[in-house]
């Protein structure tokens, strides 16, 4: 088995329904969920699983993946204050996407394995 699907098939057992509805294709995937589950998987360290997931999607999120480009390019031309407000609210929405993915594990077990795997990743993160 290669490392890619080894750790596809660990993601999805911390997945609740939607996600692995999203990631087996049941489900059709908009790009901010495509934006957040990328974000998930390379913060859990699933860097291989993460780099199919670009390639799988990339190409159907071009348009919206250079208009992301576009305003992190206009936010660095237009001064430090506009970045670090953008840069705080990335901030704040991925904290979001991290505390409703653990709410969202299926079962108990699931969670106390996604919880070490964060604090050795993250050693303090809040959750």
């Amino acid at each position: 088995m290669h490392q890619q699907e080894v750790e596809y098939f660990a993601f999805l057992l911390f997945c609740g329904k939607k996600d692995r509805e999203l990631l087996m294709g049941q489900r059709r995937m908009t790009f901010g969920e495509f934006e957040r589950l990328v974000y998930l998987t390379e913060f859990l360290g699933f860097d291989a699983y993460s780099f199919k997931l670009w390639n799988q999607y990339a190409q159907e999120f071009e348009r919206e993946l250079q208009e992301v480009q576009s305003r992190e390019m206009d936010g660095e031309e237009n001064g430090v204050l506009v970045s670090e407000f953008f840069r705080e609210r990335e901030e704040d929405r991925q904290q979001k996407w991290i505390e409703e993915f653990f709410g969202n594990v299926p079962d108990k077990r699931g969670r106390q394995q996604l919880g070490e795997i964060l604090e050795e990743l993250h050693p303090g993160i809040a959750l």
